[in-house]
């Protein structure tokens, strides 16, 4: 009983040793450690994997094949992976998108361009390439890698100028094409800098094959030296797309105008298109050549002769002669300057009438009359000699003393006026001749001095649609007034007794004005 007492106390003793001493303790600690056991097994195999797609990045940009755990510690990172198998195929499911339907029909890439310079090389990483062929294996040297580390490494050496071309397949059928232009250093290196200028210009540069194509707008005159620098540099290696902008091509253009205004040069003609001007200039009288060469140097303009009728236009002259008159004779000093009015008024229509009232109280002290000689307007170009008579063709009769007979000859009495007109910079030079050419005072003589005449001769600049005083001659002629009963002074012979004839002097003041025009 004793015994039985005792191994019961002994077995109780262990019970509670077990229930409240090593037991709980382990329990407690295995517990409170394996939920950070987990975790930090959990960071350890993020970190891998973290480590190793930057390690293969890395790889890509300097062209080395290098893997995080080589050799046996391969089981290593295996085994991690297995362990967070799991986690890990869920969100890459989730990264991954739907493949297109398109991309599965694509069986070829685009072909991409390569360019060299004589002697250098070049890696090409391709991982999943099969099988390729060089179409130049003079041009090219190639070596590719197969096995190891080195698989899919693609080397190629440019041995001599000219183009190759590099054909191969992956291993679903995928076809890569690399053309590969092989130029000398020396238009290697010009082409790049060509690029490097074009492109702090601001515009835009691409390869087409192996010539440089760039494109954009000349903003100002420095980009416009700058195009035709490169245009000259890279002439057949370059596909030059630059047009100007509007304003930069006109104050160009203006600077040209001016610089041959300066020099009196009167035919020319400028225009532009893309990144090139062109003026049109007289064949038959150029600009000199040291002109030619100074605007040649300077805005890169390039000159071409023409002939002169290419720059001839039409232009209208509109004239107006105001004839002031004093029935007595007596001298008057009253002229188109005493008269209250505008000259551009006097070419309006009706401007006669309104000229006499705004001024008859003056005409009427003066006993002047008014009145509008002539009005013509001719359309002509410049260079060309206008001819216009205000008068008649009148008989006179000459006596031939060796015959003692006489002759019956017609020589114009009135006013004639001739004028040239030639442009002089931006302005016009007009040079007239007047001439009044009038009979003695009985109307006839015995020979040709009869006809008195009287020249007048000038030049002067006039402006595009700015009326100008001309001239104004005065003048003493011979008025013919005839009277008499109507109807019997008209009968033959017997009509003298009832008809009275006379003559006398008047004074005239005959006032030229003109204005230019030009047709569209």
């Amino acid at each position: 009983m004793n015994e039985y007492s005792n191994k019961i106390k002994i077995d109780y003793f262990v019970s509670w040793i077990a229930n409240f001493g090593v037991v709980p303790l382990f329990r407690s600690i295995l517990l409170r450690l394996f939920p950070l056991a987990l975790f930090f097994l959990r960071r350890i195999s993020s970190v891998c994997f973290v480590l190793e797609g930057m390690k293969f990045l890395l790889s890509l940009v300097i062209f080395q094949k290098e893997t995080l755990l080589p050799g046996p510690e391969q089981k290593v990172k295996i085994f991690l992976i297995l362990l967070q198998l799991g986690l890990a195929i869920p969100a890459f499911s989730n990264d991954q998108s739907p493949v297109s339907p398109n991309d599965l029909l694509v069986s070829e890439l685009p072909p991409t361009t390569i360019l060299l310079g004589l002697g250098e090389h070049r890696q090409l990483i391709l991982p999943k390439l099969e099988r390729f062929s060089v179409s130049n294996k003079d041009c090219l040297s190639y070596k590719f890698g197969k096995f190891g580390q080195k698989k899919g490494e693609l080397w190629i050496l440019a041995k001599k100028t000219g183009f190759s071309e590099i054909v191969g397949q992956d291993n679903k059928g995928l076809t890569y094409k690399l053309q590969v232009y092989i130029l000398s250093k020396r238009d290697q290196l010009k082409l790049q800098e060509v690029a490097q200028s074009a492109e702090l210009a601001g515009w835009k540069t691409s390869w087409v094959g192996h010539n440089l194509s760039i494109n954009g707008k000349i903003r100002n005159f420095n980009d416009y030296l700058l195009a035709h620098q490169i245009s000259v540099s890279i002439k057949e290696r370059g596909l030059l797309n630059l047009s100007f902008e509007d304003e930069v091509a006109k104050d160009i253009i203006v600077s040209i105008y001016r610089a041959l205004f300066e020099n009196w040069v009167d035919y020319f003609r400028c225009t532009y298109a893309g990144m090139s001007i062109e003026c049109s200039i007289s064949e038959s009288n150029p600009p000199s050549a040291s002109l030619l060469k100074t605007l040649s140097d300077k805005y890169l303009v390039q000159f071409r002769p023409v002939a002169d009728s290419a720059f001839k236009k039409n232009y209208r002259a509109k004239l107006r002669f105001f004839q002031l008159t004093r029935a007595d004779g007596q001298y008057f000093d009253v002229g188109m300057e005493n008269l209250t009015t505008s000259l551009g008024s006097l070419f309006n229509r009706n401007a006669l009438k309104q000229l006499i009232r705004q001024n008859d109280v003056l005409l009427q002290n003066e006993n002047v009359e008014l009145g509008l000689l002539a009005e013509p307007e001719v359309t002509f170009q410049l260079g060309d000699e206008i001819e216009i008579k205000l008068g008649d063709e009148i008989p006179y009769q000459t006596y031939n003393t060796e015959e003692k007979s006489t002759s019956l000859e017609w020589k114009f009495s009135g006013l004639q006026f001739r004028f040239k007109l030639l442009k002089v910079g931006e302005k016009f030079q007009m040079h007239y001749l007047v001439s009044y050419n009038r009979s003695n005072e009985n109307g006839s003589s015995a020979g040709p001095s009869s006809l008195q005449q009287s020249k007048e001769e000038a030049s002067l600049f006039v402006d595009s649609k700015k009326p100008t005083q001309l001239f104004q001659v005065g003048m003493i002629a011979l008025d013919h007034k005839k009277r008499g009963i109507p109807g019997l002074s008209s009968i033959p012979l017997l009509g003298r007794a009832f008809r009275e004839e006379g003559k006398s002097q008047v004074f005239k003041r005959v006032s030229a004005l003109f204005m230019l025009e030009e047709e569209l």
